[in-house]
């Protein structure tokens, strides 16, 4: 359906400090919709040196990348593999992996080496984060448990989870869910939903995408817990409504938080944009 327009509604949108965990330039990034408008302020992480340098070659005025590898604040072994949006702190799991075709292939170890990683809550650049993305590869449950207070004022977390280990000792979805939900959050939407066939199967759809029977990964997307939204105040309100509409197509959510917004200022938002949603639909 066509969207609404709620920046239009909105005098002065407030900047909306985006935080990247795994960077690495692989396709659109899921919050370019914030950075059409203008209003992402971006800090980004990527361990990898020569994918590091393409990101700064091509940074633009509102985004900062750091070289850390963020995880617990210990030290740990980083793997670097043949394909680098592959590589992880934790080892590829190929007793796992060789089952399905085109996987282990990708994720073939060239060389390891001993990083010191950071927690989020070390980090003061990203003590103010608003929209927290989590793409590493197996070690996002140490990033979320090592981010207790960046978890406290962030409004959504969108992190790739998995189903079974691609890598050694991964914990999965589940382990994530309850980490995220005893941090107040509640989980949106799973998407998109990726996987791969079993040996030898290797087919493709009319589009060329692969056809899988067994799902492996995708990406989580968490909120803060949608009953309690008058806690969050005005501004974080306003800011989790831009969120939900921009990068979710979440118009109810929007609506939700506009509606609570118009409680605590006594404002007409919410009517506005259903307005507009009567209007495209």
């Amino acid at each position: 359906m066509p969207r609404p327009n709620l920046l239009s509604l909105i005098p002065k949108p407030p900047t909306i400090t985006v935080v990247d965990v795994g960077a690495m330039a692989i396709g659109i990034d899921p919050y370019q919709p914030l950075i059409n408008a203008g209003i992402a302020n971006i800090i980004g992480f990527e361990p990898v040196e020569e994918e590091l340098a393409k990101l700064q070659a091509t940074a633009n005025p509102g985004r900062k990348y750091l070289p850390y590898a963020i995880g617990d604040g210990t030290n740990q072994i980083f793997h670097i593999n043949n394909f680098p949006m592959t590589s992880s702190l934790l080892r590829p799991n190929h007793a796992l992996t060789d089952h399905f075709s085109g996987l282990s292939e990708l994720m073939q170890v060239v060389k390891s080496v001993e990083m010191k990683t950071h927690r989020l809550d070390d980090i003061p650049e990203v003590s103010k984060t608003d929209f927290l993305k989590l793409d590493i590869q197996g070690a996002e449950l140490q990033v979320l448990q090592a981010a207790k207070h960046v978890l406290e004022n962030t409004l959504m977390v969108q992190t790739e989870v998995e189903f079974v280990p691609l890598y050694e000792n991964q914990p999965l979805f589940a382990e994530i869910d309850q980490c995220m939900r005893g941090a107040g959050f509640l989980l949106h939407r799973l998407h998109p939903l990726s996987g791969r066939s079993f040996k030898p199967i290797h087919i493709h759809d009319a589009t060329g995408q692969p056809l899988f029977t067994q799902a492996l990964w995708t990406d989580a997307i968490y909120v803060k817990d949608f009953r309690h939204l008058e806690q969050l105040g005005p501004q974080r309100l306003l800011k989790l409504a831009i969120l939900a509409d921009l990068l979710c197509e979440s118009f109810d959510l929007a609506y939700k938080c506009l509606a609570t917004y118009d409680q605590l200022m006594e404002t007409g938002l919410a009517s506005a944009y259903l307005d507009q949603l009567s209007r495209q639909a």
